[in-house]
């Protein structure tokens, strides 16, 4: 899975110098690492910090876009260097410079937005909406308004509202219940009628 993962992290990497004269090998170097490094980030690095300091990356993000970026900013820092990357990067030496401000600005926005965005989440306390753990991804349950769609197994549709902390999930396992038992008598009925 961590490999599986890993294989868009070479594009990510050599996704800023992809205007700059990169040699094939080059290129393959640095989606290797880059792989590599992700691979690695995905079964060492995640455990560590989720035990250190609680971060859980569920998505991958830090060791598929975070870590093969900065890599990304790296390498067309140094590709500047090259004569044949003269018109592309036209601060030439400069550029590696450039780039790595725009890398420590980069992380510093993320940071800074991810630890807001953490914060607010914090305070919101999911678990105090009386959801069970089973259903927390079911967004229907949540939005007031919305009506949770059910396909039944005759293929129709049953509308539930929703309501914000109430029990929409026990009215949408109640409105599931009855269609099911309408379901059954009228297959019971139709299998009575074929009888006769």
């Amino acid at each position: 899975m961590h490999v599986q993962n890993a294989t868009l992290a070479g594009g990510v990497a050599v996704g800023s110098a992809a205007a700059l004269n990169l040699h094939p090998a080059g290129a393959l170097a640095v989606g290797a690492f880059a792989g590599a490094m992700s691979t690695a980030g995905f079964a060492r690095l995640t455990p560590l910090l989720e035990r250190r300091m609680g971060l859980g990356d569920t998505c991958g993000v830090h060791n598929l876009h975070g870590l093969p970026g900065i890599l990304g900013g790296l390498v067309a820092g140094f590709a500047s260097f090259g004569a044949a990357n003269a018109a592309a990067a036209p601060h030439g030496a400069a550029q590696l410079g450039w780039q790595l401000a725009a890398i420590a600005a980069t992380v510093a926005i993320g940071a800074t937005g991810g630890g807001l965005a953490g914060w607010a989440a914090a305070r919101a306390n999911p678990m105090s909406q009386l959801i069970d753990g089973a259903h927390l991804f079911d967004d229907g349950l949540i939005w007031t308004g919305v009506d949770l769609e059910v396909s039944t197994k005759d293929h129709s549709v049953v509308g539930v509202p929703s309501v914000h902390g109430g029990n929409a999930y026990e009215q949408h396992k109640e409105t599931q219940a009855a269609a099911a038992a309408a379901n059954g008598a009228a297959k019971d009925a139709d299998a009575c009628d074929q009888q006769v």
